[in-house]
């Protein structure tokens, strides 16, 4: 029943940027109720887990951070929109997923279900896209993600936020084949156990993510990828290595062709975005995190303790005096990286408790990647940082999936024990001396530990 809830979370997860767009298409109101509805049975499961199994998750850094979160919520104005009250539950929603997923050792379970409903869900926005467009759609070359309506009036979807998601996504398939090709397997299950993963997955979501020209959500896979490559193989056997070096050289003759032969080349409009001036000033980015910085020291209550929870985005419209169409209501406008957007929301006093999480997780990643030979944490935590850096991750399900793997992979799970029974012969053996109560001594209990993101992991 846990695994089954478990899956049902990280496929709604997976699919959740195109929801409203198959809601539109279909007519049916509210379809992120229905998204959300996926998570309900995992939470509900997860609930007893975080009581009952220690977890990273119910550390004192993470229950700190909630609390920050929370108190936010009480004092923050102008909290009219609820994305103080829609953040709240992305964090907390997190905390069950992660323990249940350490009660039930499935890490790498709900890592595969997470890929294959991202691979779902951008075939899906590509099929929309193709719908709109046609075959011109390869010829133009627009940025993937900006999901359009009905009407073609209104956008459904952000291109930085699919990438981002993509590109964690394409880290999680690269980290599966890699397990799947293990040299050896370090738990209890033989490697003839362990489930294939194709290269494919990792190539399919990573074209996914250039193709919405996000440069933070390149650099998020970027960053994610190459650590995997430099770090991640060196436990891999050379002749295991074979089937990636020839798939590799394989891909790159057929993207050369296919840009002579039809011009096709889904790369051009990420290099296009990625101009000198608006590299260095990432669109725009420095200068609301200037004005972010300029809000903060403005008020010695901002110092402290922030805007609140959720309202940052009003703050800074109004500072830069930005309007809605009407030119009376006051347009939101969010610090576009989520560490700026922590700082300015909760002041002094959430800098402190991120600071505390961030070193928290960083040093748990290093000391257990480093104990198992392996760089899965870190390169995760990587992938995720980076993409913060792009958008304000704890505004979007993006936060529920990924918050929920590091956090797990961050735990020991309780450990499997086995009783070694004796042979019947040494039962009916007469009690020597020394052995209490004239009974034989049982054997001690052998406790069976297994990581849930280690190699040989069980899934």
């Amino acid at each position: 029943m846990d695994k089954l809830a478990l899956k049902l979370a990280f496929f709604g997860a997976g699919m959740n940027f195109v929801v409203i767009k198959l809601g539109d298409t279909f007519r049916v109101e509210a379809p992120l109720l229905y998204a959300l509805a996926m998570y309900v049975p995992a939470i509900v499961l997860g609930t007893a887990a975080w009581f009952m199994v220690p977890s990273f998750a119910r550390s004192r850094t993470i229950v700190a951070c909630v609390l920050v979160v929370a108190a936010g919520i009480f004092y923050a104005t102008d909290a009219e929109n609820h994305r103080g009250s829609v953040a709240f539950c992305y964090i907390v929603m997190a905390l069950p997923i992660a323990a249940l997923i350490v009660k039930n050792r499935c890490w790498w379970l709900c890592a595969r279900v997470y890929v294959l409903s991202n691979a779902l869900a951008l075939g899906l926005a590509l099929y929309f896209e193709y719908w709109v467009h046609g075959v011109k759609m390869v010829g133009r070359l627009h940025r993937l993600g900006m999901l359009v309506g009905e009407d073609g009036s209104y956008l459904l979807a952000n291109p930085n936020i699919i990438g981002g998601q993509l590109a964690l996504a394409a880290v999680l398939a690269f980290m599966l084949y890699l397990r799947s090709r293990a040299p050896r397997a370090t738990s209890n299950r033989p490697m003839a156990e362990l489930q294939p993963f194709g290269l494919g997955w990792t190539v399919f979501l990573a074209l996914g993510c250039i193709l919405t020209a996000s440069r933070g959500a390149f650099v998020a896979l970027l960053g994610g990828l190459g650590l995997l490559l430099l770090r991640g193989t060196r436990s891999q056997q050379s002749s295991k290595l074979n089937d990636l070096v020839a798939f590799s050289g394989v891909l790159l003759l057929i993207l050369a062709f296919t840009a002579v032969a039809i011009g096709f080349t889904p790369w051009t409009s990420l290099l296009d975005r990625f101009d000198r001036n608006n590299t260095l000033t990432g669109s725009g980015r420095t200068v609301i995190w200037r004005h972010a910085y300029d809000i903060w020291r403005s008020n010695p209550r901002y110092l402290l303790v922030g805007t609140g929870t959720g309202v940052a985005p009003e703050v800074i419209g109004r500072y830069l005096g930005l309007t809605k169409g009407d030119d009376y209501e006051t347009a939101a406008l969010t610090a576009h990286n989520a560490f700026v957007e922590w700082g300015l929301t909760h002041g002094l006093l959430g800098m402190a408790a991120g600071i505390w999480m961030l070193a928290a997780i960083c040093r748990t990643a290093r000391k257990l990647d480093r104990r198992d030979r392996s760089v899965y944490r870190q390169t995760l935590l990587l992938c995720f940082c980076l993409a913060s850096m792009n958008f304000v991750t704890f505004y979007y399900q993006f936060f529920v999936a990924a918050a929920a793997l590091i956090l797990s992979g961050m735990s020991q799970p309780p450990p499997r024990v086995r009783i070694v029974r004796r042979p019947q012969s040494e039962a009916a053996r007469p009690a020597t001396a020394g052995e209490p109560h004239g009974h034989r001594l049982r054997p001690k209990r052998r406790a069976e530990y297994c990581n849930p993101v280690s190699p040989g992991g069980t899934s």
